[in-house]
């Protein structure tokens, strides 16, 4: 389920920051092209063939390849971090709380709802409350300022919804157990 949905993540992710780029296009051809030139995305269909094979791969570049990617989320932090200012956070105050109360509250309520409704219940459910109720990904202050978007706000979506999560995780499982659900 989470590959699934980190693909579909990715892809509209992709699509949303490609139509609202500072180089705007309404052209599907180029939305497309943007979409399928997401490094993101091309990192992911690049390892689909390796990860279906079971091929060895050498020991040196497992560990070259795991200590780069454990640089990647400190690197990513560390520039959302270079990027916030008060005055950035004053200037995107509501939309960042507003997108924001919708990553960490709303979609996690209405998400658990429809699960059940569907009839979801224990790990499942908990596992589902957590993966809708996690705060903005790093990446996105990345794809954001790859594509010119407003990084700043995608940075002070990441940093409030980090705090709100905080919160509404305790809350939401806390809810869950009370109610017998997980």
């Amino acid at each position: 389920m989470a590959g699934g949905v980190i693909v579909l993540n990715l892809i509209l992710s992709a699509l949303i920051l490609e139509y609202y780029s500072v180089e705007k296009s309404n052209n599907a051809w180029k939305m497309a092209k943007g979409i399928a030139l997401n490094p993101l995305i091309l990192s992911i269909l690049l390892a689909l063939p390796v990860s279906t094979q079971d091929l060895e791969m050498p020991t040196w570049l497992m560990t070259t390849a795991e200590r780069f990617g454990s640089l990647s989320l400190p690197l990513a932090l560390i520039c959302i971090g270079g990027s916030l200012s008060t005055a950035s956070i004053k200037e995107s105050g509501l939309q960042a709380l507003d997108a924001s109360l919708w990553k960490v509250l709303w979609m996690p309520a209405l998400g658990v709802l429809a699960a059940i409704g569907a009839g979801f219940r224990n790990a499942e459910l908990g596992m589902l409350f957590l993966f809708l109720g996690s705060p903005g990904a790093a990446v996105s202050y990345v794809m954001a300022r790859a594509v010119k978007a407003n990084s700043l706000l995608a940075a002070n979506i990441i940093v409030i919804s980090t705090f709100l999560s905080m919160a509404t995780i305790i809350v939401g499982v806390f809810i869950l157990i009370t109610f017998g659900l997980i």
